[in-house]
């Protein structure tokens, strides 16, 4: 009866230093995420990605820009639609469970409490600051990059389908 109530003890503690090394490492991922202000830009990015839909840019990157008018308008509202659907499923809120996980699997507490140091510094301040307006000027070099790369895609997939019809008949 000792053995199993030893052994009962023994577990229980194991639990409890599992749980409290897990709790600490979730508020240490908690720390991280706020000194990052992850949360602030996956906000812009969601609102960058809405602002393309609204303005064009994914009707042009679909060949929809020299539709008609009526297709235009039916176009935009398909995207206003799979907007909202995307903000339904990959909201923050939905998604910070899931990267809390992410996080708390793939540091350790050390390189947490080292992340941690570094975004308290300057430096990391700086870094978190800047990424914003960075990943801004980035983004244009990108869109710039697609503008040629559509076409050839664009092309590309119209003569494999133009191949893929023919042999049907």
């Amino acid at each position: 009866m000792q053995r199993i109530a030893l052994l009962l003890m023994l577990y229980a503690a194991g639990t409890y230093a599992i749980w409290a090394d897990e709790a600490s490492r979730r508020a240490k991922v908690e720390e991280y995420m706020r000194l990052t202000k992850i949360d602030e830009i996956y906000a812009k990015s969601t609102a960058a990605i809405g602002q393309q839909m609204q303005d064009g840019s994914f009707l042009k990157m679909m060949g929809l820009d020299t539709a008609t008018p009526e297709q235009q308008a039916i176009g935009k509202r398909a995207m206003a639609a799979v907007q909202k659907v995307v903000e339904k499923y990959l909201s923050w809120e939905k998604l910070k469970p899931d990267y809390m996980q992410i996080f708390a699997e793939t540091f350790s507490e050390q390189e947490l409490d080292d992340l941690i140091a570094f975004y308290r510094t300057p430096s990391g301040r700086a870094l978190v600051e800047k990424t914003p307006a960075m990943m801004e000027k980035t983004n244009l070099v990108v869109q710039r990059k697609m503008g040629d790369m559509q076409a050839e895609m664009r092309a590309t997939i119209e003569a494999l389908v133009k191949e893929a019809t023919s042999k049907k008949n």
